[in-house]
């Protein structure tokens, strides 16, 4: 019945931000998400990257994590990776949208 709710085994989270938090440069790893989508599973979570980072420096940090999530998980269809600044110069990266968030946070 878990399956037919798209509902995944606890361990699948566990071991997607072990990895995630195991990948280099990788600070910290928050709210992960994985479900079924029919015979594929698909996942999201966030990572905190040093800020002064380039994009380029970020985004290949987030490809890491989705490259070992998928060799770790045959039936890992998709995985977003949204990477958020560390924020270490004491500004909120969510400040702008933070009023939308029903738990006030962005």
């Amino acid at each position: 019945w878990y399956r037919l709710m798209d509902a995944t085994d606890p361990a699948i989270s566990r071991q997607i931000e072990t990895i995630a938090r195991g990948t280099a440069g990788v600070q910290s790893v928050h709210d992960i998400f994985v479900r079924w989508i029919g015979h594929q599973l698909r996942g999201e979570l966030y990572i905190e990257v040093d800020q002064d980072l380039t994009t380029a420096a970020s985004h290949g940090i987030a490809e890491q994590v989705r490259h070992q999530a998928f060799e770790a998980f045959p039936t890992l269809g998709e995985l977003t990776v949204h990477v958020e600044p560390c924020g270490h110069a004491g500004e909120d990266p969510h400040a702008l949208t933070e009023h939308h968030q029903p738990n006030g946070n962005g």
